[in-house]
């Protein structure tokens, strides 16, 4: 029974982060939008750092790891099924991506912007395209996780009737 319970909070940890994750990255392509519409770079590139900083960085770990939890609690193999590589891999790559990349270019801009170094409109186009491509993933990972357990990549017919209800309650 505790088993269950630890496997629902994780999954509610794991559920509310990427629901952050979804709020940081469309934060992050309206900051860029304003910028390629012609914001103070001093303005977007401070805020869009500190909310890949404080928040982007800090749920995609967070969501890594929850993930990773999971899996070992509910007796999942990380590489059995598609559906967890997949995942796995998008949330890896993306989060690598994230702390190794993204962060540092964007420190870097907002020293640049505070410094009152020139940008012009496309300067910003990073910043308004990079957010929407991580947001597609997420969007993926979201489905991926909605439509595939148990190792099915599709709800069986099965799947919908009361003693398999029975089965996934136990």
């Amino acid at each position: 029974m505790m088993a269950g319970r630890t496997t629902r909070l994780l999954l509610i940890v794991h559920v509310a982060v990427a629901a952050g994750l979804v709020g940081a990255a469309l934060t992050l392509i309206v900051l860029g939008v304003a910028g390629v519409r012609g914001a103070d770079p001093r303005m977007v590139y401070p805020a869009a750092h500190l909310v890949d900083a404080w928040v982007v960085a800090p749920l995609g770990l967070v969501a890594l790891i929850s993930g990773i939890i999971q899996a070992r609690v509910t007796g999942r193999s990380l590489l059995h099924t598609r559906w967890v590589r997949a995942k796995l891999l998008i949330t890896a790559g993306m989060t690598a991506v994230v702390i190794f990349v993204l962060e540092p270019r964007l420190a870097a801009s907002a020293r640049d912007a505070l410094a009152d170094q020139a940008f012009v409109s496309t300067d910003f186009l990073p910043l308004a395209a990079a957010p929407v491509v991580a947001l597609a993933l997420v969007l993926v990972n979201v489905t991926l996780g909605m439509n595939a357990r148990d190792g099915r990549t599709r709800p069986s017919r099965s799947a919908s009737s009361p003693a398999s209800e029975a089965t996934r309650e136990a």
